[in-house]
């Protein structure tokens, strides 16, 4: 009896050491089973506060971008209106002379000394008015530079902008003409004055003018205007 007493206490006991042992392999799975969970509520909030940063950046690029974007079409955005006005509907500005102008919206005006000679920098002088006269869609991508007398000038601000807008009518010596649509101030030129400008084609277009005629002219989106002495 003492001896089955004896083998019972030690089976007690080690029960007890079992138990206690499986306790703490319990323990251990419990502890590491939320030490796993709290690893991955950290990992996905961590994913998640990266996606809505990333999501963030792409969002402000868009927004600068179309920014950008807006800003450097903004003088192709107010041709595009314009031209049809000026011509009664007779032109527009093609997709390819709104690209064009986007694309070198530092030239279209030249502001500043550098954009001037940038742009006197690019003439095609192979580029007639009878080229023109004749088609001129292959020379909407180019820049062009003629001399003449001003027959017309006008210059007003754009409504509810610091902008200007110029339209000049210039013929050259061989009795070509050209309206030059011009987003900047003309300075000092007036009627008669002889001058130079620059600028892409867009088209041709015609007006009556005083005499009951019609005049034909070339449709300039203009970048620089100067007097020759």
């Amino acid at each position: 009896m003492k001896k089955i007493l004896k083998w019972l206490g030690i089976g007690v006991v080690g029960l007890f050491v079992g138990l206690f042992a499986l306790g703490l392999m319990l323990g251990e799975d419990e502890t590491s089973e939320t030490t796993t969970a709290s690893e991955v509520a950290t990992e996905q909030k961590t994913s998640d506060n990266t996606e809505e940063a990333t999501e963030a950046e792409e969002t402000e690029t868009v927004e600068a971008e179309a920014e950008e974007t807006s800003s450097n079409s903004k003088y192709a955005e107010y041709a595009e209106y314009h031209i049809p006005v000026l011509t009664d509907e007779g032109l527009s500005l093609s997709s390819t002379s709104y690209d064009f102008v986007t694309k070198n919206d530092s030239l279209f005006p030249a502001m500043d000394n550098n954009a001037i000679q940038e742009v006197k920098g690019m003439v095609d002088s192979t580029v007639t008015a009878k080229h023109l006269n004749k088609n001129a869609n292959p020379y909407l991508e180019k820049v062009l530079s003629y001399k003449g007398t001003v027959i017309s000038i006008e210059e007003t601000n754009i409504e509810d902008t610091e902008d200007t807008v110029s339209v000049i009518h210039v013929m050259d010596d061989e009795g070509n003409s050209y309206q030059i649509l011009l987003y900047k101030t003309t300075g000092d030129i007036l009627e008669e004055d002889y001058v130079q400008f620059w600028g892409a084609p867009v088209g041709p277009s015609s007006f009556e003018n005083i005499s009951g005629g019609t005049t034909n002219v070339q449709f300039i989106m203009g970048s620089h205007l100067e007097k020759i002495s």
